[in-house]
């Protein structure tokens, strides 16, 4: 009885070890991503001398509305 829930439980462990290194490596991948366009985004927004804003994630790529002036940038990001 007891080998019998000790090869169950060690496919749970083995299915679940997969599960979670499958989910690391997606979210690893998606934020180098990430990182690689908030980089583009920060030097096109140094380029155009924005102050400082809020930014938010549009279909296009990334909008900055200035807090101060209300000035609106947006910066396209090829995906």
């Amino acid at each position: 009885m007891f080998e019998k829930f000790h090869t169950i439980a060690t496919i749970v462990v083995i299915g679940l070890f997969i599960v979670f290194v499958g989910l690391y490596l997606h979210q690893r991948d998606t934020y180098k991503r990430e990182y690689a366009d908030m980089t583009k985004v920060q030097a096109e927004l140094t380029r155009r001398a924005a102050d400082d804003c809020v930014l938010t994630r549009t279909d296009y790529g990334y909008q900055c509305v200035e807090i101060k002036s209300g000035r609106v940038f947006k910066v396209a990001v090829n995906e």
